[in-house]
């Protein structure tokens, strides 16, 4: 396996280390329960720029949760004070000649000590011939790699069970790489590490639209239809809006306020409670609508047949409009309707993904607030405001690449605001299956622990 880095190492004037991976985010898919997992692939290089003496060469890959634990108020005083504990570890030992070398400092140990006890006073012929034999040990105590490029490939299966990464206000889990090469002589390390992004991404919730309609207190009915359900960092979310005032000569719809509310919680183990934090992260005021007119539906199924949306039938209808331009208004209800685009922050340090896991859990929820103005009997002006909330799941924006776009049928469902998604067949006859597990994570100087089962 080869990353093409040879030709920059080739032209560096020390000695360096590096870790290249294939893939530098790693994405999951599914949930943790369906989820197969993945592969962590990829090489560490060291470079020498003239023969070395080598006593070790390994690599680490380690996975920790951290939380901070807040004061009383519940706020977060100081990163210094958290907890901690490990998620995944793994360590890749490519070279080691230490076994060899505690076994002569323990045989050189036990001489002197007899030696001592012996005669206090050593010559100066036995001290030059106690000099010359540990020269002799110490040769196997390293390995002399010659001058050139030095590629160690390396490959971990992750299960499909480890929480994603993720830095919040509240706590943070990390997994990084950590190679290090021990060698004789001035200056004996060389250190490098690298973090690695681990990703969630679940089809299912891309793919799938929301419809949300109901009637608010006998006063209007509404619909708010979303396309899908998933929505990556810095994406519009395209929203289809709709409310009906029961009477249309008695209430009009003034303004509708969106709020995207993040609610992030986390359990420590100190308290007995878990610890939730909610913000808004942003919102828009709509103030102007499309106002529509329709038939009243004998059946008070508006869902289906007041709100349904039918291009093919676009031109027949205003046609028919034109031709009952003069039905009375009574037969006519009043649909307020707009279609809206909810920008979300393209930051992931002021939103972050939805995330479920032990110790934290992050949501996010759109949240409607109508209000309509009335008249009372005295002929007062009066508000009535009503909310709404919709949960939703964002994602990171790195997943977005990762997804297959939508694909929609060519006529639509007289019955359905939105296209029903459709997808081609997939044939997986072609599809090479990763390595075994086995094959990848037992082998001879190789340890790994995945300790998912601790509680905070």
């Amino acid at each position: 396996m080869s990353l093409g880095s040879n030709d920059i190492l080739s032209r560096t004037s020390r000695n360096k280390l590096y870790i290249k991976l294939v893939e530098p985010t790693i994405i999951l898919h599914g949930s943790p329960e369906d989820s197969l997992g993945c592969f962590l692939r990829g090489e560490l290089i060291l470079n020498l720029t003239k023969p070395t003496k080598i006593k070790k060469i390994e690599l680490t890959f380690l996975g920790k949760i951290r939380l901070f634990i807040p004061r009383a108020d519940g706020e977060i005083a100081s990163s210094n004070n958290f907890e901690e504990r490990e998620v995944i570890s793994h360590t890749w030992t490519f070279l080691n000649n230490l076994s060899s070398s505690n076994i002569d400092n323990d045989s050189d140990s036990n001489s002197n000590k007899s030696i001592h006890s012996n005669n206090s006073n050593k010559s100066l012929v036995s001290r030059l011939f106690h000099s010359l034999s540990s020269k002799k040990s110490d040769s196997s105590r390293y390995t002399i790699l010659k001058k050139g490029i030095h590629t160690y490939p390396f490959e971990l299966f992750l299960p499909g069970t480890l929480p994603e990464s993720i830095n919040t206000n509240v706590g943070r889990i990390t997994y990084k790489l950590s190679a290090r090469v021990l060698k004789s002589g001035v200056f004996t390390k060389i250190r490098k590490s690298q973090h690695v992004n681990i990703l969630r991404t679940i089809l299912d919730e891309w793919n799938q639209g929301k419809v949300v309609s109901n009637e608010w207190k006998n006063v209007c009915k509404y619909e708010v239809s979303f396309l899908k359900k998933a929505f990556p960092i810095g994406d519009c979310i395209n929203i289809e809006m709709k409310l009906i005032p029961k009477d249309k000569d008695k209430y009009d719809l003034q303004y509708v306020h969106i709020d995207l509310v993040e609610k992030a919680s986390y359990n420590l183990k100190t308290r007995p409670k878990p610890n939730v934090q909610e913000s808004t992260i942003c919102g828009i005021k709509l103030q102007d609508f499309i106002e529509e007119w329709t038939d009243k539906d004998s059946n008070n199924n508006y869902s289906s047949h007041i709100f349904k949306f039918d291009k093919n039938h676009s031109h027949q209808q205003q046609n028919d409009n034109e031709t009952n331009r003069d039905e009375s208004l009574n037969s006519k209800e009043l649909c307020y309707h707009e279609t809206i685009s909810f920008r979300l922050p393209n930051s992931s340090f002021s939103i972050h993904p939805t995330y479920t896991s032990e110790p934290i859990t992050i949501s996010h929820d759109l949240k409607f607030l109508f209000c309509l103005r009335t008249f009372t009997n005295n002929n007062r002006l009066k508000y009535k405001k009503f909310t709404l909330i919709v949960p939703i799941t964002i994602i990171a924006s790195k997943c977005k690449d990762d997804i297959l776009p939508l694909y929609y049928e060519s006529e639509n469902d007289n019955d359905s605001i939105i296209s029903t998604a459709s997808w081609d067949e997939i044939s997986f006859d072609d599809v090479s299956l990763p390595p075994s597990y086995e094959s990848s994570i037992y082998g001879s100087k190789n340890n790994s622990s995945v300790n998912l089962g601790v509680s905070l």
